[in-house]
C-alpha cells in the first residue's frame, strides 16, 4: 500500500504570497463555469482511468506529494490539491494482513476511516466535520472537512477531504487552502469534486 507522506506540509511554509490584485469573494467562486473557467485533466493507468476539472489558473506541480500521480495548485491564491489512487486488492492485501479487513462492501468506509487516521497522526485537528456519505457520478463517496494546526505556520489550514470507490481503485482526494480563503475555495472544490468521474 502506498505510504502517504505529506511532504506538503514544508511547501507551505513558504507561503503566504501576494495575492492577486483584486480580492477574490465568495460570490465570485459560486459565479464560475465548469466549462469556461475550468480545464479538464485526464489521468490513464492499466487498471482504471479518470478524469476531474480544475480551475484553468492552477498549474501542474510534482513538490507536493511523491505518492500522488495528481497535484495541482496555484500559489498566488494559495489553492492545493492532490489525488491518490491505489489498487482495492493492494488496500485488502495490507488490512488483511493485520486482520482488520472484513468485508467487501465495507472497503470504502475502511480505506476512509485508516487514511483520516493516517493523517491526524501527522496534524494538530482543531475540528473535524462528520464523515458524510455521499454520491458522485455514481461512485461511492465519503467526504469531510478538516481545519489543522500546522508547525511554524501562522494561520490554520482548511482541508477538503473526499474517499472514491472505483471499480478497481481506491481514490484519496485533498485539497487545502489558509482558513481565511476556505468560504471561497470551498466552493470551488465542490465544483472540482463532482466532476470526477471514471473514463
Amino acid at each position: 500500500m502506498k505510504n502517504i507522506i505529506i511532504y506538503f506540509f514544508g511547501f507551505i511554509l513558504i507561503l503566504p504570497f501576494l495575492n492577486a490584485c483584486k480580492s477574490e469573494t465568495v460570490e465570485d467562486a459560486k459565479h464560475l463555469s465548469l466549462e469556461n473557467d475550468f480545464k479538464t485533466i485526464t489521468r490513464n493507468s492499466a487498471l482504471e482511468s479518470y478524469k476531474i476539472k480544475v480551475p484553468k489558473y492552477m498549474e501542474p506541480t510534482e513538490i507536493l506529494n511523491p505518492e500522488a500521480g495528481f497535484q495541482f495548485l496555484n500559489l498566488y491564491k494559495e489553492e492545493y490539491i492532490i489525488i491518490i489512487d491505489e489498487s482495492k486488492q493492494d488496500f485488502k492485501q495490507v488490512i488483511s494482513a493485520y486482520n482488520e479487513f472484513r468485508d467487501e462492501k465495507l472497503i470504502l468506509n475502511q480505506y476512509s476511516n485508516f487514511q483520516t487516521q493516517f493523517l491526524k497522526q501527522k496534524m494538530t485537528i482543531l475540528s473535524q466535520s462528520k464523515l458524510k456519505k455521499s454520491k458522485i457520478n455514481n461512485l461511492n463517496a465519503r467526504q469531510l472537512e478538516l481545519l489543522a494546526k500546522l508547525d511554524k505556520i501562522d494561520e490554520n489550514i482548511s482541508y477538503f477531504i473526499t474517499y472514491l470507490e472505483g471499480k478497481e481503485k481506491l481514490y484519496f482526494v485533498m485539497a487545502w487552502t489558509l482558513e481565511s480563503k476556505q468560504p471561497i475555495f470551498k466552493e470551488k472544490y465542490r465544483m472540482i469534486i463532482e466532476s470526477f468521474e471514471l473514463n
